[in-house]
């Protein structure tokens, strides 16, 4: 990610505070909750338990379960001298990450904190000097890697939940990462395009990454297929640009897609499709979808996108579309385009945007709810690829997405069209047990 995430990431923080100690609190239930009834109910058998990680108005950290109960995660800060911020919770359901800050009169005192969602908690790593920001686990949940904020840096780190030291991986920003499907290696695009970007390759225990020849251009998280063995990158190519499939040892496979500039992308979970938009260094464009083997390659929508996400089953995109930015719609071409992070960070204040969903099967786009989105969720959005890896807005059987606005978190259900709040609150993610 951006250096300049961790100012915009600082001033709209998650701010999950307090550790509660596994206390199961009866507050009202949730009546009006149909969007994790349907998950469990659909095939028990099949489908995770579903919970949703609620971030609450007043800073605190909780979890919303089948049946609507809330149970508090933490208690204890005060906002002031500790906090607690960039909550992720595990793969498995077990455990959630966050950062802990401690302030005093002479120190700020960083720390990345384990906690089971029965309330046991342990420290992993903590730092006068660096300010983690960005966590990500690995598919195993064994390990966190993990941004951290200098005065001129970013670094990127990893450490696992045994509490062992963390290792180095890189320094450099902007920096974004992939984890292999095995959680064995990372996949680290750094420094942004040439010539000073780079590709490159780092295992688990390695002393340094192993540089990667294709030269990246503009575009930001790279993406493994489901495979491990191959991933997707955008790179120089003569006078253009080209999405490309590159093996583990950096041999270009495929190129799928050219554009004069760059890409954003996000992959469907079975691997099969490619979302992207044509960028114009931050101004967005329509939504493409294309085969991950370099077919059918066409545009989805009519305007432009800020985002997208797949489902969990790979059978719906959805994206959001600004609907009152001031920028200019037109025709979706890159120059009329919405920039992502200044329509994002310039306007949030009165900014709507719309949820889209596109069904695979039938190839339409339907136009579903549209909200003012809250700061934390809006935080999301500039580096929305990255966080398509590391956190769902999706709920598991993709039926729901969760969203917020100044009334609370959300549960949208997409075939009705229907939203449903879930509780008050600032931002809520899907996570399964």
């Amino acid at each position: 990610m951006r250096r300049a995430t961790v100012t915009v990431m600082a001033l709209m923080s998650l701010a999950l505070v307090g550790v509660g100690a596994g206390t199961w609190y009866e507050l009202p239930r949730i009546i009006e909750h149909p969007a994790i009834q349907a998950a469990v109910t659909q095939s028990p058998a099949v489908v995770p338990i579903p919970s949703i990680l609620l971030q609450q108005g007043d800073g605190n950290l909780a979890m919303v379960d089948s049946q609507g109960t809330v149970k508090p995660l933490t208690t204890d800060a005060d906002g002031a001298k500790r906090s607690y911020t960039f909550a992720v919770p595990a793969p498995d359901g077990s455990r959630i990450a966050y950062v802990e800050i401690l302030r005093s009169s002479r120190t700020v005192t960083s720390s990345l904190v384990v906690q089971q969602v029965t309330g046991a908690r342990r420290t992993v790593f903590d730092s006068q000097e660096l300010q983690p920001f960005y966590l990500h686990w690995s598919p195993d949940s064994q390990q966190i890697a993990f941004l951290s904020g200098t005065n001129d840096d970013m670094l990127l780190q990893t450490v696992g939940v045994d509490g062992k030291p963390a290792q180095h991986v890189t320094l450099g920003q902007p920096s974004y990462f992939a984890w292999t499907p095995d959680s064995h290696r990372l996949l680290l695009h750094t420094r942004g395009e040439a010539p000073a970007g780079s590709l490159s390759l780092w295992n688990l225990g390695d002393p340094q990454p192993t540089p990667l020849k294709p030269t990246p251009a503009f575009f930001r998280a790279p993406v493994w297929l489901p495979d491990g063995q191959s991933a997707l990158v955008t790179i120089q190519d003569a006078n253009d640009v080209a999405l490309a499939r590159v093996g583990a040892d950096g041999a270009v496979q495929q190129q799928l897609a050219h554009t004069k500039a760059g890409m954003v992308f996000v992959l469907a979970p079975n691997g099969k499709q490619v979302a992207y938009i044509d960028m114009t260094r931050d101004v967005a464009s329509p939504v493409h979808l294309i085969d991950s083997d370099g077919h059918n390659d066409h545009t989805i929508s009519k305007q432009d996108a800020v985002s997208f996400l797949w489902s969990p089953t790979s059978d719906q995109l959805a994206y959001l579309t600004i609907v009152n930015s001031g920028a200019p719609q037109g025709d979706g071409s890159a120059a009329q385009g919405a920039a992502i992070e200044p329509v994002v960070l310039r306007q949030k204040a009165a900014l709507r945007l719309r949820w889209n969903i596109y069904n695979a099967a039938s190839g339409s786009s339907r136009i579903l709810q549209s909200f003012v989105p809250t700061n934390e969720f809006l935080n999301l959005l500039p580096y929305f690829d990255q966080y398509a890896q590391s956190i769902r807005l999706w709920d598991h059987p993709g039926r729901h997405l969760i969203y917020a606005d100044d009334q609370g978190v959300w549960s949208l259900d997409v075939a009705s069209g229907t939203p449903t709040k879930v509780a008050a609150g600032v931002l809520g993610v899907w996570m399964d047990r």
